[in-house]
């Protein structure tokens, strides 16, 4: 009975200060102050004579004072309001273009150190715009087919394309320590569309080793040989496919002078269209080849036909499909699809 009454007046003595911040503390320190003080009383409950608070069985009239609890409450208060700020700062600067602003504002924050809630954000933050900064300031790669366009099951060549966009030496060696490999992952989404305007995509990686280091002085290019076998430039059906070919570089590490990145370097895309055997007669003159392949009605040349023709000749052919469509209700179907394709890359060129 005696060691009940010491522990609850040892509560009362340490909940007076408590119930004292709640009245005149600002709302989020109360909160904090309440949450630590129902914690540790739930811990001083289970322990013989209330040792956690300093209160031995032979000394019941002792008790700690509250204060710092509330000193600690104030300064997380301080840390979660100045994390807040620099979010806050980070995100305008990014949603500003300022990749390099941004970075900086978050790796300050999270050097001060961070509650948890903020310092997540900061590092996806700080993440994304490193990755941006690396792409406008460090380097430049972009995928350059040897061709743009290929017969069925031919294997597609070309290269990546890198520019040191920096003023200091560029390298990236092709392995480190014997167990990580720099490589080249090339990200393709192919679509494939057939005579009725059907159209399936797929996606597939190609990893492509260094074979050897990156090495480019200010300002210099190098090309790394890549190839798509051709196994992924088969075709399945009456038609043609389109490969949209990205991805990245991915890094062992990047050293820019005396500075290293882990990023992992961004491709600029391209497209490779796969055509049926012998396109290449058609290509000589895509618009003339659209209009012999409907005096023949052949649809598969007139699918591919359209899909050949250089920008400035589809307005023209999708009026052409759209008339022969009419004239000759047993190739509607493929007309109207040659035509909606026009139509759809016509609405997708740059304004």
């Amino acid at each position: 009975m005696k060691g009940q009454s010491n522990v609850m007046q040892s509560i009362r003595s340490t909940a007076v200060p408590a119930m004292t911040a709640i009245r005149y503390k600002k709302s989020r320190v109360v909160t904090r102050v309440a949450t630590l003080f129902a914690f540790l009383l739930g811990v001083a409950l289970q322990l013989p004579g209330c040792a956690l608070f300093g209160l031995g069985d032979e000394n019941p009239e002792d008790g700690i004072s509250s204060a710092p609890l509330i000193s600690m409450a104030e300064e997380l208060d301080e840390r979660s309001a100045a994390a807040e700020s620099a979010l806050a700062a980070a995100t305008q600067a990014w949603r500003d273009g300022d990749a390099l602003g941004a970075m900086s504002i978050a790796n300050a924050a999270l050097r001060e150190g961070a509650p948890d809630e903020y310092e997540t954000k900061l590092r996806a933050l700080r993440s994304r715009a490193r990755e941006a900064l690396v792409t406008s300031k460090i380097a430049r790669l972009s995928v350059l087919p040897a061709r743009d366009a290929v017969a069925d099951g031919t294997e597609v060549l070309g290269t990546v394309h890198v520019r040191n966009l920096s003023s200091a030496p560029l390298t990236i060696p092709a392995t480190a320590d014997d167990s990580s490999t720099s490589q080249v992952v090339l990200a393709v989404l192919r679509e494939d569309f057939d005579l009725y305007g059907n159209m399936r995509r797929t996606e597939f990686n190609v990893r492509i080793p260094l074979e050897e280091d990156l090495v480019l002085a200010a300002g210099g290019v190098a090309d790394i040989p890549i190839a798509i076998p051709s196994e992924h430039v088969r075709l399945s059906h009456t038609g043609f496919a389109v490969l949209k070919i990205g991805g990245h570089l991915r890094p062992v590490v990047i050293r820019i002078g005396a500075t290293e990145f882990f990023d992992a370097l961004d491709l600029d895309d391209a497209t490779v269209r796969i055509f049926m055997d012998g396109f290449e007669q058609l290509a000589a003159d895509p618009f003339a080849s659209l209009q012999r392949a409907v005096s023949k009605r052949s649809p598969p040349h007139i699918l591919t036909a359209a899909e050949l023709l250089a920008p400035d000749e589809r307005s023209r052919a999708a009026a052409f499909l759209l008339e022969s469509a009419d004239a000759d209700p047993d190739l509607a179907f493929v007309c109207l699809a040659a035509a909606a394709r026009l139509k759809q890359m016509l609405a997708d060129e740059p304004r």
